[in-house]
């Protein structure tokens, strides 16, 4: 499994703590890590939900993290540039599920979390305009 080792060592965990929580031998998933085995889909599902990751991620298959990193980039390092403008975050906290933006969102996947805070920027403010004239 292409990013399962890389995942655990983001999160600190062992595989013994892995094994702990998803009831999967220590042995089973070493030998994921190692490409040694194909998992089964619902182990699958099981490891992207516990790292929070999407299933087309831990197999390597997307470099987007989880289908909630819109921009392409980890939500927190957008967040972490928002800083604490609390306008801007639920601004990003309420784009990132919805459908309208997602075809917008994956043509900049490349973006910088600098990028990403002026684009948020703009749509708050065409969201506001709207708002203003109704």
């Amino acid at each position: 499994m292409n990013r399962l080792k890389q995942l655990r060592k983001e999160k600190k965990i062992s595989l013994r703590d892995l094994e702990e929580r998803l009831h999967v031998s220590k042995s089973s998933l070493s030998r994921l890590e190692n490409g040694e085995r194909e998992a089964k889909e619902s182990m699958i599902k099981d490891l992207a939900e516990f790292f929070g990751v999407s299933v087309e991620y831990l197999l390597g298959i997307s470099d987007i993290r989880t289908p909630h990193e819109p921009f392409g980039i980890p939500n927190q390092k957008v967040l972490d540039e928002l800083g604490d403008d609390q306008e801007l975050i639920k601004t990003f906290h309420e784009l990132i599920g919805r459908e309208d933006t997602a075809l917008l969102f994956h043509k900049m996947k490349t973006m910088t979390p600098q990028d990403a805070k002026k684009v948020l920027k703009i749509i708050k403010a065409i969201e506001d305009e709207e708002s203003e004239g109704k």
